[in-house]
Parts: structure tokens; C-alpha cells; sequence
């Protein structure tokens, strides 16, 4: 929160802002963002997901001391309840998290890239007790219910079982559907909303 507040007092008057994560930063980016979103409410948000989209929390494990998040304030979440409850780290799926943060901003501008079969998720939704479904079926569950709530989102869901594409020279070599994903993420980060882009032999 140093660093954040360091960042807002540094760079307040950018017309755009940009919070992108990767793997267990994909997750950091939305609360992030809301931060962001209470610190400079005039500015136009863009947020990235990078290889997160099927996490979810089953209640087995406390994340609350593990991760210390009973020392975390994200006040932006103070008031904000989905159906009836509000925003609980070991009752939820990485879908909850866009919601939240579209209610309390609906301006905010999605995107978001996985992997269809990343065994790199597939290991931590095991390792919080999540029965050993199909991770596809699980990704495309969750941007369903993101959109299902009026939340608008470029989603992009590879075939493979790689981990993270941000990091990863991958970002410049992978093409599907004749649709160059460095091509698509730059239309994403311009605004433009490019079409969602689902394997299909995945």
C-alpha cells in the first residue's frame, strides 16, 4: 500500500490507468483497482486478469490468516453486497471479484486471458479442495456469470495447459483463430473491446 500510495501521489492527473496482473497478481489487480478507482475517481480504469479465471474458494481453508488479509483494508469493498453478502475471500470464484468492482464502478473496463487446462490453477484450486473438474468448463462458467451480470469483458481462453502470457514471449507468438493475441490485447488496451476469443479443441 507504500508503493500504491507513492504511485497516486506521483502520477494523479494520467486520463488512463492501467492495472494488469499475472497469476496471483491477476487476482491482486481487481482489489487494486478499486483502490485506485476511490483514490482517483475521475480516471478512466482498465483491468487484466492474466491467468486466474477459474480460482475458487470453497471455505476448507481460512485465507484470512494465511494471506493476512484480515490486516488488508480495501474500504472501496466496505459497503457492497452480491446477493445479500459481501465480498468473502473463502466463499467466492475469481467472477465475484469483477462483479464487485463493477458495482462500485461500473466505468471499469475488462479484460482477461487463461489457459484452458493450466495446471498451474488446477494445482491451487486443488489445494483448496475443489473436485478435479474440467478447468475449462470452470473458466468459461466464470466469464458467464461475470457477463450474465452486465459486466462487459474481453475474454481470451487458450487451448494448452501453459501458465501466464504477459510475462511470457508467448505474448507474441500465440495466434488462434487468425487473430494475433498481441494484435487483440492492443485493441483491448485502446478501447476497442475486441471479440472474445474461445478454443475450441481445448
Amino acid at each position: 500500500m507504500s508503493a500504491f500510495d507513492y504511485f497516486i501521489s506521483s502520477h494523479p492527473n494520467a486520463s488512463t490507468y492501467y492495472v494488469l496482473g499475472s497469476s496471483g497478481g491477476a487476482i491482486a489487480a481487481g482489489f487494486y483497482a478499486g483502490s485506485l478507482s476511490e483514490a482517483l475517481p475521475e480516471a478512466n480504469i482498465f483491468v487484466f486478469h492474466d491467468s486466474t479465471g477459474g480460482v475458487t474458494s470453497t471455505g476448507t481453508t481460512d485465507l484470512y490468516p494465511a494471506w493476512g488479509l484480515n490486516n488488508t483494508s480495501f474500504t472501496w469493498l466496505d459497503d457492497l453486497t452480491y446477493n445479500g453478502s459481501s465480498l468473502d475471500w473463502n466463499d467466492m470464484t475469481s467472477a465475484h471479484l469483477d462483479i464487485f468492482l463493477n458495482m462500485y464502478n461500473p466505468d471499469i473496463t475488462y479484460g482477461r486471458f487463461d489457459s484452458a487446462q493450466d495446471e498451474t490453477m488446477k494445482y491451487f484450486n486443488g489445494l483448496l479442495n475443489n473436485p478435479p473438474e474440467d478447468y475449462n468448463w470452470r473458466l468459461r462458467n466464470s466469464e458467464l456469470h461475470i457477463e450474465s451480470e452486465g459486466v462487459e469483458m474481453s475474454g481470451w481462453i487458450e487451448s494448452g495447459d501453459n501458465h501466464g502470457i504477459l510475462f511470457s514471449s508467448w505474448f507474441y507468438q500465440l495466434e488462434d483463430e487468425s487473430v494475433s493475441f498481441a494484435d487483440w490485447f492492443t485493441s483491448w488496451l485502446n478501447g476497442e473491446m475486441p471479440e472474445d476469443v474461445w478454443c475450441t479443441d481445448c
